[in-house]
């Protein structure tokens, strides 16, 4: 079976940065300011979860390109692209929410 890595033409190195990239911009999609992003970037649970959905996206990928075997590798970079980028629908409520109202901040009107 062929691997991720070929079908996309990438290297391994290519890949983690691009599941490191994505993680980056979604966690900046589903937070309110800088230190909610920090909380939530660094979250060991919220890593986990993830790559774990990423993986999931990226075996519907696989398992479109099985019923397509002819498909060109342009065309099979375009469409893990669509397919992963999914991930960025994707909010894990009963997470995001927990720390969004830990780290909720209070803005200062008055300094008299």
């Amino acid at each position: 079976m062929k691997t991720i890595l070929k079908i996309t033409n990438q290297t391994q190195e290519e890949r983690n940065n691009l599941i490191l990239e994505s993680f980056l911009f979604w966690g900046g999609k589903h937070t309110d300011h800088k230190q909610q992003y920090q909380i939530v970037i660094t979250n060991r649970t919220l890593q986990k979860w993830f790559v774990a959905n990423y993986e999931k996206l990226e075996q519907e990928f696989l398992d479109f390109v099985k019923r397509h075997p002819n498909a060109t590798t342009k065309d099979n970079e375009r469409l893990y692209a669509r397919i992963v980028g999914k991930i960025y629908d994707n909010y894990p409520s009963a997470l995001l929410d927990d720390i969004k109202r830990k780290f909720k901040t209070i803005p200062i009107r008055n300094l008299n």
